[in-house]
């Protein structure tokens, strides 16, 4: 474990600190750590799902979580070093609630890093305009990691998509907000339902999937609206200009054939990985997403134009 506020209080109190997961939470939560799961400052919001980073040219081994805060630990002894958190992140802390920093970061093909955070304004009266904000990390010759905003994708309160991965090329980003939504049944439930995270996905069959492709250097943005689609990994994503001259931006991704395959209104994502469910035969051909195909997502941004290609479907592809 990282020695991080989670397992400093975790160790303190003898029990598990509060964080948002997707399974059953025992002993429940209380109100107040549910306030602090959701308003609580950035420094509370460090878990324990780690992915390794090198942001300040082999002085230190960066780990990130689902969080705006990182730790960083000496390279050789893996002792613990400090928390790093940009300056550019500090200073978005003050006018906005940070949710969540993805783990899964996009490396660029110049060496930078390029991540995202879920935030929502502090004022009560703005909280239903959440936005995707994302950061470049550069790391310089002296050693500091430099950090810069790309630009934001905003969201309304009545349509969260989830963000879990994204693609970088030489220019843009590529970002899938799929199907699955954050669906807190009002404002006075909101609390319960976004730090009880099967209680607030669902599948939104009758809304657009949205991807975006961002510029990297001006942050402009380009939305296309396609067909409904259930995703959350991506296989590649590239830019190509096409015989026209035009630029095209490519994502492949694995994605279910029929979006009805495990119905998430009836189901949450964490019950197919319940041991009684995992045996039941019945219930894993029935309600898993066994039909399953690769899909190419061709996006023209001088157009604005799109084509949608499925590949043969193979068994390699489950990684869904």
């Amino acid at each position: 474990m990282v020695p991080s506020y989670i397992y400093n209080k975790t160790m303190k109190d003898g029990i598990l600190a509060p964080n948002t997961v997707m399974g059953d939470i025992v002993p429940d939560l209380s109100i107040k750590e549910e306030l602090d799961l959701m308003m609580g400052s950035i420094d509370k919001k460090d878990n324990a799902n780690i992915a390794i980073w090198n942001l300040d040219g082999g002085k230190s081994v960066t780990v990130t979580t689902e969080s705006p805060m990182m730790q960083q630990l000496l390279p050789n002894s893996l002792k613990y070093k400090g928390p790093l958190l940009s300056g550019a992140v500090a200073t978005l802390g003050k006018t906005r609630t940070p949710y969540s920093l993805r783990l899964t970061t996009a490396k660029h093909a110049s060496g930078t890093s390029i991540n995202y955070i879920l935030t929502m304004p502090l004022l009560p009266w703005e909280m239903s305009q959440l936005s995707y904000e994302f950061f470049e990390y550069t790391p310089t010759s002296s050693g500091e990691v430099k950090t810069k905003k790309i630009g934001e994708i905003p969201l309304s309160f009545t349509d969260i998509r989830m963000l879990h991965m994204f693609g970088a090329t030489e220019k843009f980003i590529v970002v899938p907000l799929w199907n699955l939504m954050f669906t807190p049944e009002s404002l006075t439930h909101v609390l319960y339902d976004m730090t009880h995270m099967c209680k607030s996905i669902s599948f939104a069959y009758d809304k657009p999937f949205y991807l975006y492709v961002m510029s990297i250097q001006t942050g402009e943005t380009y939305k296309f609206e396609l067909p409904p689609a259930r995703g959350v990994h991506l296989m590649n994503t590239f830019e190509r200009i096409n015989s026209k001259g035009e630029i095209e931006l490519v994502m492949d991704a694995p994605t279910t054939s029929d979006v009805h395959e495990l119905d998430l209104n009836k189901f949450c994502l964490f019950d197919v990985l319940k041991i009684p469910n995992m045996k039941d035969t019945e219930f894993l051909y029935k309600n898993m997403p066994w039909n399953t195909t690769l899909r190419r997502y061709v996006l023209n941004i001088d157009t604005m134009q799109y084509s949608i290609e499925d590949f043969p479907r193979n068994w390699l592809q489950l990684m869904l």
